[in-house]
C-alpha cells in the first residue's frame, strides 16, 4: 500500500513538473456575434510554443414567429498556435492559426447549414495563479468569408 501511494505521489509530482496538457473554459464576446462561452485543449510543446483547440458557441437564438419556431446557431472551432513573448509564468503572447465556422438556422421542420474556413491572428495575456491554474485574456481577429470579426476571450486553464 506504501508503494503504491508513493508511486502515486511520484507520478504525480513528474505530471505537475511538466505541465504539458491543460483544459480551460471562459466567455467571449464577438463584434458580430455578441456574447458566448468557449471551451479549450491546450498543449504545451516548450516554454515558447503551445497549440489550442476551441470549440465555441458564438450565437443561439430562438424566436416564434407567426406560431413557426425559427431557431439559429452559430460555433466556431479554432486550432491555433500561441508564441510567448517572455520566458515568466506570466507573459504576452501572440496567435494564428485556422477557423472553422459552421452556421445553421431551422424553421418549421426545415434546416439549412453552412461552414467557411478562415484564419484568425491575434494576442493574450497569460497570468500563472499557480503551477496549475492560469487565467488569460485575448482578442483576436478571424477572417473567414462572410463572418469577419473581432473576438475578445477570458478564460481559465487547468494544466496538468
Amino acid at each position: 500500500m506504501k508503494k503504491l501511494l508513493f508511486t502515486f505521489l511520484l507520478l504525480g509530482a513528474f505530471f505537475s513538473a511538466n505541465a504539458q496538457f491543460g483544459v480551460g473554459a471562459g466567455l467571449l464576446y464577438g463584434t458580430d456575434s455578441d456574447f458566448g462561452y468557449f471551451g479549450r485543449l491546450s498543449y504545451k510543446l516548450d516554454s515558447k510554443l503551445s497549440f489550442n483547440a476551441t470549440y465555441s458557441l458564438l450565437h443561439s437564438e430562438s424566436i416564434e414567429l407567426f406560431g413557426v419556431e425559427i431557431s439559429a446557431k452559430s460555433s466556431s472551432i479554432d486550432l491555433e498556435a500561441n508564441y510567448a513573448l517572455g520566458e515568466q509564468p506570466s507573459h504576452l503572447y501572440v496567435l494564428g492559426g485556422l477557423s472553422i465556422v459552421m452556421a445553421k438556422a431551422t424553421a418549421a421542420g426545415q434546416s439549412e447549414s453552412d461552414s467557411q474556413i478562415g484564419f484568425n491572428v491575434g494576442a493574450g495575456y497569460n497570468i500563472a495563479m499557480s503551477d496549475a491554474f492560469d487565467i488569460f485574456l485575448e482578442g483576436k481577429y478571424s477572417i473567414v468569408k462572410d463572418a469577419d470579426q473581432a473576438i475578445f476571450l477570458a478564460g481559465g486553464r487547468y494544466n496538468f
